[in-house]
């Protein structure tokens, strides 16, 4: 053994514990590992213009978002932010979508079982979402 540092053997496991611990700490992205996952719809919405959407309860450490924004009115117009709030505190958990023109995704979240809404803030965009958690 010799002195003054640790030995390359000790930095390699020190550096592979690092990078799991900072995977570990990274936002959910993607659905969970599981096969054939069965959702069931929470709440939908759809509409134009800003809106604050009503609450709604999450019994799952995670759930889904599907987003849509369409018929921009503009060339190069349309705006669509939409937020998760905790119904409780009215923090904002999760920022949904922040997007220009017609787009579309599914935004996956993990967080406490609780009762959430959504804000809508959206300009010359017609959108639709819909929430949903996964079935055991």
């Amino acid at each position: 053994m010799r002195l003054g540092g640790p030995t390359p053997h000790l930095r390699i496991i020190f550096a592979v514990l690092c990078l799991v611990g900072v995977a570990a700490c990274q936002s959910v992205t993607s659905p969970p590992a599981r096969q054939e996952t069965t959702w069931r719809r929470v709440g939908s919405w759809s509409g134009r213009g800003n809106q604050l959407l009503e609450t709604f309860p999450i019994e799952a450490w995670i759930w889904r978002v599907q987003w849509e924004a369409r018929n921009v009115s503009r060339p190069g117009g349309g705006t669509l932010r939409v937020a998760a709030l905790s119904a409780d505190s009215g923090r904002e958990i999760a920022e949904i979508t922040d997007v220009r023109g017609a787009d579309h995704d599914t935004k996956y979240l993990s967080d406490l079982p609780r009762r959430y809404y959504l804000v809508v803030t959206s300009e010359d965009v017609d959108w639709s979402l819909v929430v949903e958690e996964p079935v055991d």
